[in-house]
């Protein structure tokens, strides 16, 4: 990395050399990472780390990108005789974890946040939507709406039973002239309607940047962008299902439904995603034009007059200032939470061994194993608990419901007598080798009888030896008292978060949530009160468990303290 843009610079400052040459007719995967937090440029070799240097004299390439030659003293070199393949450039520093990820062609996203999120769970007296991510509130407009409302994902904006009602930002959220992607939960109404229902849009002076919206007249899902700013200019539609005439559509009404659009400024293209899938690419040729007004929901923007209103409801509008790739979209889809198992262990099944129902419709029964018994008056939630011994106890469903490897959330109530001494867990997903991943507490090796916390496990992979990341919390109550356990796994973000009584935790640099997690799926069964590590079952928990739900997807925050709470969540299907 030369240390300026100008004749004379130092090649040699900025520099890391492999410590063995590259071997002739192999394929080498190479990754150059500079981290300007660190000031550290970092080389890797087939995932492997193998050489630093100190950032000393940075400076901005305005120009091209180039493959298979460089350029000295403004004179193009050093062509690559050879091949190339799969390049990737990123806008943040990688870790070891993604490059290795890289290295062995394992997909993996940017993990960048949302630039706007509105979430819509705001009180239903409320007429203004705050969002996250330090953007502009959405405000209700025209014949009003109701946030909070029960919907996909906690609350909704609700504008089923208002005249023309919408809500929009004092001003725009992204620049339309670079790539960008935004998502969105929508309802529409039972009744099929003979207008487009724009879910979301920004606003330019006569046309909209973008449209997210339900045509009726294609009777189709569509993400379309406006070939420029003039009044009376057609759009470029990317359309859900275009291989059917509109009259043998099916029209997507009364259920909820995830759309993802795209906008690739490099590739020039319009994507749309439906539910996680996409269902269409085409080319957006014009040259792309920046909408400067504000982001509308639930309503279209022509002429700056509102129009197109959405007649049902609307969930996590989300706007990204990037392109959301398709396993992303994926992943956007499948956080949703689904209710996969909940076990209550308020009463027993006759048979040998017995059993303690799942109360949802995956139907796998905690089955008890040794001396595990459900005791009436046990529990925090309910009539009962699982009581174990701490020596051999446990329960196990047949399967685990979720795929570890994809977005889930698992939750839990529990108890012990006093503080253990050794580690003991209450929830794991079993593997052949390893749990996938594991929740127990763990003392303090420096203060066993007065420190310790809860810790979530996740191993890299189901062998002997794995790595075995680690997310931890402080706090842990005994003699019988109840702490409540949440544990999150973002496939998305790629990040692992453990709640305890509905909260996070980060003290000084003490944070109980971790990014570049990646676990493995686990195979076997779902086990109350032990884990397996390296191909051994053991850490049997002394107390009572309680209350278990799993969902696939990501719970939210507000359903998190709702279940710390010691209440039930509504869903359907499930208990």
């Amino acid at each position: 990395m030369p240390t300026k843009d100008g004749t004379g610079a130092d090649f040699g400052a900025q520099q890391v050399l492999s410590p063995a040459p590259p071997e002739v007719g192999k394929w080498t995967h190479l990754a150059a990472v500079r981290d300007a937090a660190a000031g550290r440029y970092t080389l890797y070799v087939d995932g492997v780390a193998v050489g630093t240097s100190a950032v000393t004299t940075p400076w901005h390439a305005a120009a091209n990108l180039q493959f298979g030659r460089a350029k000295y003293n403004g004179a193009y070199a050093e062509p690559w005789q050879g091949a190339i393949d799969e390049t990737a450039v990123y806008d943040r520093p990688l870790g070891a974890a993604d490059v290795g990820r890289l290295a062995r062609q394992e997909p993996m996203t940017t993990g960048r946040p949302a630039k706007a999120a509105w979430d819509f769970d705001d009180a239903a007296t409320s007429r203004v939507a705050k969002g996250a991510s330090q953007v502009s509130p959405l405000v209700l407009k025209g014949g009003g709406g109701t946030f909070g409302v029960p919907g996909n994902v906690a609350g909704a904006l609700d504008l089923s039973s208002t005249a023309n009602g919408y809500a929009s930002t004092a001003g725009p959220q992204l620049n339309t002239l670079r790539s960008f992607s935004v998502s969105a939960w929508a309802k529409l109404p039972k009744a099929e309607s003979d207008t487009a229902q724009i879910i979301a849009t920004q606003a330019g002076a006569q046309q909209s940047g973008f449209e997210l919206y339900y045509s009726s007249s294609y009777r189709r899902w569509v993400f379309n962008r406006y070939d420029s700013d003039t009044a009376g200019v057609q759009p470029t539609r990317a359309m859900a299902n275009l291989g059917k005439p509109a009259a043998d559509q099916v029209y997507p009404g009364d259920s909820w439904h995830h759309l993802l659009g795209v906008y690739d400024s490099t590739l020039k293209e319009l994507r749309l995603f439906v539910d996680g899938g996409l269902v269409s690419t085409v080319p957006f040729v014009p040259a792309p034009w920046d909408a400067t007004g504000p982001v509308q929901v639930g309503a279209g923007s022509y002429g700056a007059r509102p129009g197109s209103f959405f007649k049902g409801q609307i969930d996590d509008v989300h706007l990204y200032d990037r392109v959301v790739s398709k396993d992303e979209a994926g992943d956007l889809f499948k956080q949703h939470p689904q209710v996969k198992g909940r076990w209550k262990f308020d009463a027993t099944t006759a048979g040998t061994p017995a059993s303690s129902p799942d109360d949802s419709v995956g139907r796998r029964p905690a089955v008890l194993g040794a001396q595990a018994a459900v005791k009436p008056g046990a529990g925090w939630v309910g009539a009962g608990g699982l009581v174990l011994d701490g020596a051999n106890d446990y329960a196990a469903a047949a399967t685990v419901p979720v795929n570890t490897k994809e977005s889930f959330t698992a939750t839990a109530w529990v108890n012990t007598a006093a503080r253990p001494q050794k580690k003991v867990t209450v929830l794991s997903a079993e593997g052949g080798v390893n749990s996938a991943f594991t929740v127990r507490y763990a003392p303090d090796p420096t203060d066993p009888q007065n420190q310790g916390g809860y810790e979530l496990e996740l191993p890299t992979a189901d062998t002997a030896g794995a790595a075995r990341p680690v997310v931890r919390h402080s706090s842990f109550q005994s003699d019988f008292e109840w702490d409540h356990l949440a544990v999150v796994y973002d496939a998305f973000a790629d990040e692992a978060r453990l709640y305890v009584n509905g909260h996070l935790e980060q003290v000084l640099d003490a944070m109980s949530w971790r990014t570049n997690v990646l676990p493995f799926q686990a195979t076997k069964q779902l086990q109350f009160g032990r884990n397996k590590e390296n191909g051994t079952p053991g850490e049997y928990w002394p107390g009572v468990i309680d209350d278990v739900w799993m969902f696939s997807g990501v719970a939210s925050d507000a359903q998190i303290i709702k279940l710390g709470n010691g209440e039930s969540l509504d869903t359907v299907p499930g208990p």
